[in-house]
Formats: C-alpha cells, structure tokens, sequence
C-alpha cells in the first residue's frame, strides 16, 4: 500500500508537469515522450520549428535524466534501495529549480527561461522513470502509460477467463494518478501555473519523507527486536 502510494504521488507529478508543458512551454510534454514525439512530428509538419525545438529539448533532458540514473543505479539491486533514494532527491532538486526558476521569473517569459523549464523537468523525469524501473513491478511506469493501459486490459481479460491474472491495483493507481493530477493542475493553471509548478516538487518530497519514516520505523523495530 505504501509503496503504492509513493507510485501515485510521482505518476502525479508527471501528470502536472505533463499539462504545465502542453499549455505553456511549448507545447511539449515532459513525461511522456511517445507523445512528445507525436508533438514533434506535428510541429514539423506545420513548419512551427520553435515549437519542434521545444520538444526536441524535452527528448534532451529526458534523455540526459535517464542516463545519469542508469549510471547511478548501475549494478543496484531491485526493489527501492538507497540508491533510488539518492536518484529521486536528485530529481527533487531538479523539480525544485523548476518551481523556484518559474515562481521567481514569473513564467515562461523568454525562449531561454522556456528552455530552462523544459531541460529541468524533464531530466528529473527521466530520472523517475529510471528508478521506478529499478522497482521491477510489471507494468507499471509513471511516465508513460500504454504499457500500463496494456497490462491493465490484460489482467481484466485473464480474470474474465478465469486464468491467473497478474493484480492491476498497482497499474490502476499510477493511470488514475496520473489522469488526476492533469486534470487537476489544468483547473488550477488555468487561474495561474504559479502554484501548479510546486506541485512537482511538494509530492516528490514527500515521497522522499515517507521512505525516510519507512525506513527510521525498520531501523527502529529491528533495533527493539535485538534487546
């Protein structure tokens, strides 16, 4: 459930950013990039290159998130190990320069604050991506949701039949999440995205402080275990 939980919050920060991107920095979307491409491929075809470099620079830090995360996850053992840990603070602080670069600046006033917006928030999606991978839980991403969708079918499809189905709590949770958290930061942004660009940001920190707590509660148990 808690880690469930955790799935959830991240899938919502995609999801605002996600719309943040969309509306004003582009568009481009900074979570999922097979939209992202569908994005590109439509700016270039309408002769919009400003628009096509956008997302050709979400495709760049998204790309960059994913590979400094590979190395740092690098020979990690699955599951949320300290090293997660240690790539998803590092996305806390990329989202944070995001909050803090759009509040102080006031929005995507200029090409070069734009692409600065883009370049830091979809690094630290790629680095969510990388370490919700590292997790190994079938079908569930929280960047990019036909896989997702997909897994979810399945499963309906196998419990009709009566064969074993894998559960799709976990994949229903981060599509709903994600879903949400759109809708909800397109409501809010369109009364002023100063307050959506901390979402990102406030959900990822309390991931952060939830597995801190998880973790101090096992130290704690296993240390009045021993007495």
């Amino acid at each position: 459930m808690e880690q469930d939980f955790s799935l959830a919050l991240l899938a919502a920060a995609a999801g605002t950013l996600d719309v943040l991107g969309f509306r004003q920095l582009g568009p481009a979307l900074l979570s999922a990039m097979t939209g992202n491409g569908a994005l590109l491929g439509l700016a270039i075809g309408q002769h919009r290159f400003a628009a096509a470099l956008h997302s050709l620079a979400a495709f760049g830090g998204f790309v960059a998130g994913v590979a400094g995360g590979s190395v740092l996850l690098d020979d990690a053992g699955d599951g949320w190990s300290p090293r997660v840990t240690v790539v998803v603070s590092i996305e806390a602080v990329l989202l944070g320069a995001f909050a803090l670069l759009w509040l102080t600046i006031g929005g995507p006033r200029s090409e070069i604050v734009i692409y600065a917006l883009i370049l830091l928030a979809s690094g630290g999606m790629g680095l969510q991506s990388v370490a919700v991978r590292q997790l190994r839980i079938p079908g569930v991403t929280t960047t990019f949701f036909t896989g997702t969708l997909t897994s979810i079918v399945t499963s309906v499809v196998r419990a009709g039949e009566h064969k074993r189905p894998t559960s799709m709590i976990p994949q229903l949770v981060v599509l709903l999440a994600y879903v949400g958290a759109a809708a909800v930061a397109s409501l809010t942004a369109a009364h002023g995205a100063g307050a959506v660009a901390l979402l990102p940001v406030a959900v990822v920190v309390v991931v952060l402080a939830g597995r801190a707590i998880a973790g101090s509660d096992v130290t704690r148990t296993g240390k009045d275990g021993s007495c």
